[in-house]
């Protein structure tokens, strides 16, 4: 498991995507998630996803959304599917912008992830 910084050209091409992998990746160090909770938990999403899962498809699985939750870029679905994989009952999204003057409006939604 690795937590690396986006590169520069990471951030320039989808700055929202590294921005939700950042906060992934924060969510993980204050979680205290090292490699072996992360497996723990790895083993708990796959026993919750749905239907039969065989070794190799497990296999499979775990590679893919390995990567996809370390991965310098994150979408919003991806971004979700991180939060259900850490097993969160409900996330508060908290917002600040700030306008070319100086203004700062906020906004905030509570929702809950889905498995």
């Amino acid at each position: 498991m690795t937590t690396e910084n986006p590169t520069p050209n990471d951030e320039q091409e989808n700055p929202a995507g590294t921005a939700l992998s950042r906060l992934f990746r924060q969510l993980l160090l204050r979680m205290n998630v090292n490699e072996s909770k992360f497996s723990d938990l790895m083993e708990k999403y796959l026993k919750k996803l749905p239907g039969y899962i065989d070794e190799e498809q497990g296999t499979a699985i775990r590679a893919n959304l390995g990567a996809e939750l370390m991965g310098t870029q994150m979408s919003w679905k991806v971004f979700c599917k991180g939060l259900a994989f850490l097993n969160i009952d409900q996330t508060t999204v908290h917002i600040i912008v700030t306008d070319p003057d100086g203004n700062q409006v906020d906004a905030s939604t509570l929702f809950k992830p889905k498995d």
